[in-house]
């Protein structure tokens, strides 16, 4: 934490569907010193994974769709590689 006793880097982590999207319209509604009380968050700047993901599926389903090969996942949709984990986490 910095000398504001703010966290320098929170993750939001969980499902699908679980709320991280509504925590964080909900902390970028919060008076800033309100916030900073409350939570130990200052000034933030978010990066959602979710715009990446969507377009892999998205290219892959076209893909299936022209006949050709899927690029980063299976015709039931997990990764085909592992490495696509690291591969996300470095675009993050």
């Amino acid at each position: 934490m910095d000398d504001q006793n703010t966290f320098d880097i929170l993750l939001l982590i969980a499902r699908p569907a679980a709320g991280k999207s509504e925590i964080i319209d909900y902390l970028k509604r919060t008076e800033p010193e309100t916030r900073r009380q409350r939570f130990h968050i200052g000034r933030f700047g978010e990066i959602d994974d979710f715009p990446m993901l969507w377009t892999w599926f998205e290219e892959d389903a076209i893909l299936a769709e022209m006949g050709r090969p899927r690029l980063h996942t299976t015709p039931d949709n997990y990764f085909k590689d592992h490495y696509l984990w690291d591969l996300l986490i470095r675009r993050i």
